[in-house]
């Protein structure tokens, strides 16, 4: 992929969402992930797209003390430097997102960006009073999906 112009960069090193890491394991998820990926690629990794979307500005510190520049997050009007980081947002594209809703985000329509924007206020808000592991557990339930560790593993989320 590098070859063909590609920029590789880091995703973390088991996938999970960095919000749930405890100081050791966000520093290994971090870290481990940036250094095999330097040692493979032969060049930096200075950027992460965080898995699930998920951050707070814990994650944002530990990210630029691991040596991270930028930092990928699902919230597509995020745009700041934030813990020593520049954090941008992007969309985020599901399994279950149709071609026809894709270029309507790419075409910029604004009815289209506007439900996105809503479900991710409804979302931030929830999460804002409902703490991340805590919603989390109550996606999980409505969606079917009980195992709530697995879905962290697995990242499972909306």
């Amino acid at each position: 992929l590098q070859a063909a112009g590609h920029s590789v960069q880091s995703h973390g090193w088991s996938h999970q969402f960095l919000t749930f890491c405890s100081e050791t394991e966000l520093a290994h998820e971090l870290r481990t992930s940036k250094q095999s990926l330097e040692d493979n690629l032969g060049s930096a990794v200075e950027e992460i797209s965080v898995p699930g979307g998920r951050w707070n500005r814990h994650v944002l510190h530990a990210c630029a003390a691991a040596g991270y520049r930028r930092v990928y997050v699902s919230d597509p009007w995020v745009e700041a430097e934030i813990g020593g980081v520049e954090v941008i947002g992007r969309f985020m594209v599901r399994r279950t997102t149709t071609i026809t809703e894709l270029e309507r985000i790419v075409s910029r329509d604004r009815s289209a960006l506007r439900k996105l924007r809503l479900r991710s206020q409804v979302r931030e808000g929830l999460v804002g009073v409902l703490g991340d592991n805590l919603y989390h557990r109550i996606w999980c339930r409505l969606t079917g999906y009980n195992d709530f560790e697995a879905a962290r593993q697995q990242n499972m989320h909306p």
